[in-house]
C-alpha cells in the first residue's frame, strides 16, 4: 500500500466530497481523504522534479529523459520504482500524450481537441477498480486562479488553485499550484493529468 500524503487544510479540501465509487488506474494510490500535492508550471521544464504534499513530504518523483522524441517522462514513486512513463504521440495533430506501464501496456491517452480560440483535450483510460471506461474532458484553463475538474456526471475529482502564497513561491520563481485531489481518486493519475496538460500547454505558449 502506498503511504497516503498528510490531507490538507483549506476551502478545496472542505468542498471536496468523496467519489461515489473510487477511480483509478493505481488502485494503491486512491486518495483517502482530500489531499493535496504541490506542483509548478516550471517543475517539468528543467528534467526532474519531486512532487510534495502540502506539508512537504515526497509523494511521487518525475524523471525526464534527455533527447527524447516522445518527451518521455518517467513518474516513480519515493523508492525509485518506476508506476508508469508519459509520452507523447510522435506526429498526432494536436498534440496528444500517452502513458503506459512499466511492462510497456498503454492504460491512458490525452488526446488534443481542435476547439476555436482555446485547447481542450479528453483524457480516456479504463477504471481498474470496476474495469469501465473512464472520459474526462479538460479545458485551456486548467491552471487558471481556481479550476475545478468534473467528471461528465457532475462530480469534481480535483481542485487547482493557484497564488494561494504571498510573497515569493515556495518553488523560487516558479508559479506554483494547489492541486487538491477528492477522497476515492487516484494520485498518481491527477499527477499524469497536470503533466501532460503543462505540456500541452508550453506548447501552445511556444508557438
Amino acid at each position: 500500500m502506498a503511504q497516503q500524503p498528510q490531507p490538507p487544510q483549506g476551502q478545496a479540501a472542505s468542498l471536496l466530497g468523496p467519489l461515489p465509487e473510487p477511480i483509478a488506474v493505481l488502485p494503491n494510490y486512491v486518495a483517502q481523504q482530500p489531499t493535496t500535492l504541490i506542483l509548478s508550471d516550471k517543475m517539468f521544464s528543467f528534467g526532474d522534479a519531486t512532487i510534495k504534499d502540502i506539508n512537504g513530504q515526497g509523494v511521487f518523483q518525475i524523471v525526464g529523459k534527455a533527447f527524447s522524441m516522445s518527451q518521455r517522462k518517467e513518474v516513480l514513486d519515493m523508492q525509485g520504482q518506476n508506476l508508469f512513463t508519459i509520452r507523447k504521440q510522435l506526429w498526432a495533430i494536436p498534440s496528444s500524450f500517452y502513458c503506459e506501464a512499466p511492462d510497456g501496456q498503454r492504460f491512458l491517452d490525452v488526446f488534443g481537441k481542435w476547439s476555436f480560440g482555446s485547447s481542450k483535450s479528453e483524457l480516456k483510460f479504463i477504471n481498474s477498480i470496476n474495469q469501465q471506461p473512464i472520459t474526462i474532458h479538460l479545458k485551456e484553463n486548467f491552471f487558471d486562479s481556481h479550476a475545478e475538474i468534473k467528471l461528465d456526471n457532475g462530480h469534481v475529482i480535483c481542485c487547482i488553485d493557484r497564488n494561494v502564497w504571498s510573497g515569493r513561491s515556495m518553488l523560487g520563481n516558479a508559479q506554483t499550484y494547489q492541486v487538491t485531489i477528492a477522497p476515492g481518486m487516484d494520485l498518481a493519475l491527477c499527477v499524469a493529468m497536470c503533466v501532460i496538460m503543462d505540456e500541452r500547454l508550453k506548447e501552445r505558449r511556444n508557438r
